[in-house]
């Protein structure tokens, strides 16, 4: 079957991207751009376009050092993998313009399906009304304040919702050792002679954008800051670092000349300048456990939108699938469409149960994954439905003591091959996490 075989693959790619320690991994990606790429400057790692009504622009010494990724038209769904896939046969509104030459790409051109990207939610609003300007050498953290402008010295930011916050010099340290912190703001402006330092993992949450002249994040540990964007344009200017990992899928990233991302970038539309450089790191790369270095939601969301492409090539066809996300864990629907016949209804049923679970669970990074199973209702009965939040320890026990393989490539594809593993899979799962159907 040549969806299985799509599938298989992809859960087997998927799976290398969760030996998450291995600090040999290739990165995922240095840009992801939904619409549109203008490439003046350098990418050290891949580039993937998702939208196939996208634009992309290779100028003069533009280059990529790695794959150019485009999206994959449905004709070309049988050459998935191979490594040359020509612009025009995306789709009649995609463009690629390459004024660079075939040297600008290192790697080549490959394909793989266009995707969505979930928006990143606004920031929570700041409650206090407190405006502060500091300086001088008090070093007293900042706590309660709605809008912050540091001009010097060496401040610590509490965890919290802030307004605007602006730094024309100084150091504004973030976060604390050992432990996720989170922030909210409704804009950031870190002038050239500004730099925010992370002292542990931070998630910072942005609503209308943010300028940079300065430095953000850790060198060294660009896994620590998770920079989301829900709105608005990231201008670097010449000189600006960011250390980190972005996600903003309706922002437009403007890079200046001297400008540098070391982490990678997932945005609706990039313009990188001559000069400019974005490093890729690949995710999961702790110094110690207490990193909290694993892959950050933009890794994960990403495999697993890869994997919710492909659910239409492998699932029974009377299934409609919907995802969505629930405080950074993925809700995975399956509807019954119209009506099975009882001899294979149940099979059909089991069968898209273990599929769902690999997409959601299977080498995205996710710990946990909510599935919806919506059973079709018989004429003058009521429907019923079950939902079941899955943990992938749980999943992962289950594959194992169902197969008790090594490879968990082959115990996927056992199971995916057996209609009896299957509904064995799906009373394991039944039993372990307490969920039964109920009526709706």
């Amino acid at each position: 079957m040549p969806g299985l075989n799509a599938f298989l693959r992809f859960c087997s790619a998927a799976l290398g991207l969760t030996l998450l320690l291995a600090p040999s991994l290739r990165a995922e990606f240095g840009l992801v751009a939904r619409t549109e790429v203008h490439l003046e400057g350098r990418v050290e790692g891949r580039v993937r376009v998702l939208s196939e009504d996208a634009r992309v622009t290779l100028e003069p010494g533009a280059r990529i050092e790695g794959e150019l990724v485009l999206p994959q038209s449905k004709g070309l769904a049988a050459k998935e993998g191979r490594p040359t896939v020509l612009a025009d046969q995306v789709s009649a509104q995609f463009s690629l313009l390459n004024r660079a030459g075939a040297s600008a790409v290192a790697s080549g051109q490959r394909s793989l399906p266009s995707v969505g990207f979930p928006m990143v939610e606004p920031p929570a609003r700041p409650v206090s009304r407190r405006d502060l300007d500091l300086g001088g050498r008090d070093d007293s953290p900042i706590r309660d304040a709605r809008r912050v402008t540091l001009r010097s010295g060496t401040r610590l930011l509490v965890p919290g919702a802030y307004g605007s916050i602006t730094l024309t010099g100084g150091t504004l340290r973030l976060g604390e050792p050992n432990r996720r912190t989170r922030y909210d703001m409704e804009s950031l402006d870190v002038e050239s002679g500004g730099e925010i330092l992370l002292e542990g993992p931070v998630v910072l949450t942005i609503g209308a954008g943010a300028a940079l002249a300065g430095k953000i994040g850790h060198p060294g540990r660009p896994q620590w800051l998770d920079l989301r964007i829900s709105s608005g344009t990231l201008r670097l200017a010449g000189g600006a670092e960011v250390h980190g990992f972005v996600a903003g899928p309706t922002v437009k990233l403007e890079m200046g000349s001297g400008a540098r991302v070391v982490g990678g970038a997932l945005v609706d539309q990039a313009n990188v300048a001559a000069g400019a450089l974005i490093i890729a790191i690949a995710p999961g790369n702790p110094i110690s456990v207490l990193d909290f270095s694993g892959p950050l939601f933009v890794h994960k969301a990403l495999r697993l939108q890869d994997g919710f492409a492909a659910l239409g090539n492998v699932l029974p066809a009377r299934f409609e699938t919907g995802l969505s996300y629930e405080q950074e864990r993925p809700v995975l629907v399956l509807s019954e469409r119209g009506r099975a016949t009882h001899r294979t209804a149940q099979t059909e049923r089991n069968r898209a149960f273990f599929i769902a679970a690999a997409c959601a669970l299977d080498g995205t990074g996710f710990d946990d994954a909510d599935i919806l199973l919506v059973r079709a209702s018989e004429p003058g009965s009521p429907g019923s439905a079950l939902q079941m939040r899955l943990p992938r320890r749980r999943y992962d026990e289950a594959i194992w003591a169902l197969t008790r393989e090594a490879d968990p490539r082959i115990a996927r594809s056992r199971i995916l091959n057996d209609p009896l593993l299957q509904n064995l899979f799906l009373e394991r799962c039944l039993t372990a996490t307490g969920s039964s159907w109920k009526t709706r």
